[in-house]
């Protein structure tokens, strides 16, 4: 996973969306003064796995809490993530309901990495750039 520097993360922060709540469960050594630096790097993670093409799928905690239990009481237990539905589909049938972004759905959905999203119109691109070349061919001439 992309490990995102201080600067990055000043730089990526405005435009990422709020979290109604994130759950961080206190750990024995939490302090209130240690809480900054764990939500912050808590933020780091999420860009990481953003660039990577994961999505963090945030539940309730009692939901959670239940599906761990799920988990150690069957061997095999597998959940099913259907993302243009934003459910999580349990062996049993049942479903639980998350909320995604609708722009960061569509390009998880189409497989579209930060540059596969701009060579979208690539036929375009490839289209301006013959007539732009036809029109002024002296930019087709490399330096020596």
């Amino acid at each position: 996973m992309r490990t995102f520097t201080d600067d990055e993360m000043n730089e990526l922060l405005p435009a990422a969306k709020a979290y109604s709540v994130v759950l961080l469960k206190q750990g024995p050594n939490f302090t209130d003064d240690t809480a900054p630096a764990v939500i912050w790097e808590h933020g780091r993670r999420n860009f990481g796995l953003r660039h990577d093409g994961v999505l963090p799928i945030v539940l309730p905690a009692s939901q959670v809490a239940r599906l761990f239990d799920e988990v150690a009481g069957f061997v095999g237990y597998q959940l099913t993530i259907d993302l243009p539905r934003q459910v999580i589909v349990k062996p049993d049938g049942g479903e639980l309901p998350f909320d995604v972004q609708p722009f960061r759905k569509y390009c998880l959905v189409n497989g579209f990495d930060d540059i596969g999203l701009t060579l979208r119109p690539a036929d375009k691109i490839r289209a301006f750039e013959a007539e732009r070349l036809a029109r002024m061919p002296w930019l087709a001439q490399r330096p020596r």
